[in-house]
């Protein structure tokens, strides 16, 4: 999460300015209760009108500027969210673009997709949840149970065994929605890889009849996602009715000895209201992990399999960059070449050796495969060798830089891709 979140830095400002509206809202909440309280026992209780207004003004004007902050606290932090999820998905649209083409069919096309948008879009989600309700949520019940001990400190002692019991099932239930979540996200790739490969070999699949079987491969990895959402799901909707039983069953402890010391008079009605108040207000927090939790767990899913991208070597980074060489006779040379695709346990290429002189012509020819094209793709190097060396010129292609060596090696590849755009983008 940390490799994720250091891209934050650039909106320190906003967040600041998002959590002091957030603090202001969470310390006028904090005080009503108390003004509720001064209602009843200053006008109410002694059929004040002058002090029911007084106060009822007080609170109405408070609760008229946390309205105000509530707002700007989501402008504030919708904009950081929208920034970040940007800045994010333009950072790993350029990494990807320097990752080896060997890299890349190791992570799959469409679990680099999934992490682009799902995954960000997960991170982004939570962050906007953090400077709106993640904080707010436990500062609440955090301070409401202080703020409970100043009014009432017996009747408090009831929410602060209630509150550590509530936290500590929440706390167990995100430990293990998180590796649960990193499942669902990796389901959701295979469903991902499944319509990729459907919508690109549509073709042959319509003329060779093939789409019920493609209709089995997709229900089978649509199913094993659903089957692992809904797992993950049913523990996480336990929070809810865990926490209000544990929440509501305070309420009528507080409820039942709060009338026992307003008959001994150790306790004002007003005080009762009070404590009554900041108790429903933490079990409204409460309720709020669920949600909390979800984005929390499924946000630290996915910023893991975004920090596996962001950390992951580069093609330059694996290259040997020398300077000062050049390709000038063009002489290529296959020295005992041996290639495996990763996750193969054969190899694709074996032992492999001849010359290609300047200003000759070779044709390779062998069926469908044999290794043909593997062979051609080792010479601009969007392959390294498993074994040997390919040399241009006498030179390992591992000492020239990617640019250097596809600058001076033209390759067409056998499967023509038209890009969007026009004909022009396209030749350019």
């Amino acid at each position: 999460m940390r490799r994720v979140l250091l891209y934050l830095r650039p909106y320190r400002k906003w967040m600041a300015l998002a959590w002091l509206f957030m603090l202001t809202e969470l310390t006028i909440e904090l005080w009503q209760p108390l003004l509720m309280g001064k209602i009843i026992d200053d006008g109410v209780m002694k059929r004040d009108v002058t002090a029911i207004f007084t106060w009822g003004a007080v609170m109405l004007g408070a609760s008229l500027l946390a309205f105000v902050a509530g707002i700007a606290n989501s402008f504030a932090a919708a904009y950081v969210g929208q920034e970040y999820g940007f800045m994010l998905r333009t950072t790993l649209f350029a990494k990807i673009q320097s990752f080896s083409l060997a890299r890349i069919e190791q992570l799959s096309a469409a679990s680099l997709i999934t992490r682009m948008t799902n995954d960000v879009t997960q991170v982004q989600n939570m962050l906007f949840m953090s400077l709106r309700i993640a904080l707010r949520a436990p500062l609440l019940v955090v301070f409401g149970v202080a703020m409970a001990f100043v009014v009432h400190s017996r009747l408090a002692l009831i929410l602060a065994v209630a509150v550590p019991l509530s936290a500590a099932f929440l706390l167990w239930v995100m430990k293990k929605a998180v590796s649960s979540f990193s499942a669902v996200q990796r389901a959701l790739d295979r469903v991902n890889g499944v319509m990729r490969e459907n919508l690109a070999g549509m073709r042959l699949i319509k003329a060779w009849m093939r789409g019920g079987y493609e209709q089995e491969r997709f229900t089978a990895a649509n199913d094993a996602l659903m089957r692992q959402t809904m797992s993950v799901l049913r523990l996480v909707e336990t929070i809810a009715p865990v926490l209000l039983f544990v929440m509501n069953a305070a309420i009528v402890a507080i409820l039942f000895f709060g009338r026992l010391d307003i008959e001994s008079g150790t306790a004002s009605a007003g005080e009762v209201v009070a404590v009554v108040n900041y108790a429903t207000r933490a079990t409204a927090a409460l309720s709020l992990f669920t949600f909390i939790t979800m984005a929390l767990s499924r946000a630290r899913a996915s910023a893991a399999r975004l920090a596996e991208l962001l950390d992951a070597p580069t093609e330059q980074t694996e290259a040997s960059e020398t300077d000062g060489l050049t390709i000038r006779r063009g002489e290529i040379r296959f020295e005992r070449v041996s290639f495996r695709y990763p996750n193969s346990k054969h190899d694709a290429l074996s032992d492999v050796s001849f010359v290609i002189r300047p200003q000759e012509t070779a044709a390779i020819l062998g069926m469908t495969g044999s290794g043909k094209s593997t062979l051609l793709q080792l010479i601009p190097r969007l392959y390294e060798p498993s074994a040997g060396r390919v040399l241009i010129d006498g030179i390992d292609v591992r000492e020239f830089s990617a640019k250097q060596l596809r600058t001076a090696v033209r390759f067409v590849p056998q499967e023509v891709l038209l890009f969007s755009g026009t004909i022009a983008d396209n030749l350019r």
